[in-house]
Formats: structure tokens, C-alpha cells, sequence
């Protein structure tokens, strides 16, 4: 995907820190879950604040809470 080569190439004149997220990989931002329908789930992952991280809650639990709130159950990633 030449928009996606484009960005990254971007990143990298601008000398950003870290790396950017590999093509294919989605960070969608965090959206505060509403019930189980929409709630983040083990390996889920989300842009909270300019940062990513990954669900890491045990199987069958959710992440219904932002990291800030409850950062047990989210990884940041570098």
C-alpha cells in the first residue's frame, strides 16, 4: 500500500521515536464499551492517549475500563 509506505516514510523524516505500526495493524482509538457487545477482549488493540497498547486480560474477561483507569489488564507497546 503506497499510503501506508508513504506514512511511514513520513515518520522516519521526522525522526520519530517509535516505530510506526506495521501495515495491516490496526490501533483504533479507545471508545469506552458500553456492554460485552462492544468491550475489548485478550489481544485487542487500541491508541489510548497517543499510545498504543494490547488487551491482556485473562480469556473470557473484558477490558471495559480505559489503561488509565485500569491499567492492569492493558500492555503498552513500544
Amino acid at each position: 500500500d503506497l499510503s501506508a509506505l508513504a506514512k511511514r516514510v513520513a515518520l522516519i523524516e521526522e525522526g520519530t521515536p517509535q516505530e510506526p505500526p506495521q501495515p495491516g495493524e490496526e490501533w483504533p482509538e479507545f471508545v469506552q464499551p458500553q456492554g460485552a457487545h462492544d468491550a475489548y477482549y485478550r489481544g485487542d488493540k487500541i491508541t489510548f492517549e497517543g499510545a498504543h497498547y494490547v488487551c491482556t486480560a485473562p480469556e473470557g474477561t473484558a477490558c471495559v475500563w480505559s489503561p488509565a483507569a485500569y491499567p492492569v489488564y492493558w500492555e503498552q507497546q513500544a
